[in-house]
């Protein structure tokens, strides 16, 4: 579980530093936390 948790944060920040949109990063945080 500590991995995947480490993926999802990882990959939603290069997301987020790709995209201006804060929202873009919330939305992708709780998908990541309801897989986990």
């Amino acid at each position: 579980i500590g991995v995947q948790l480490f993926l999802t944060g990882f990959i939603a920040e290069l997301l987020a530093r790709q995209s201006v949109s804060t929202k873009k990063y919330l939305v992708i945080d709780r998908v990541g936390i309801e897989k986990a």
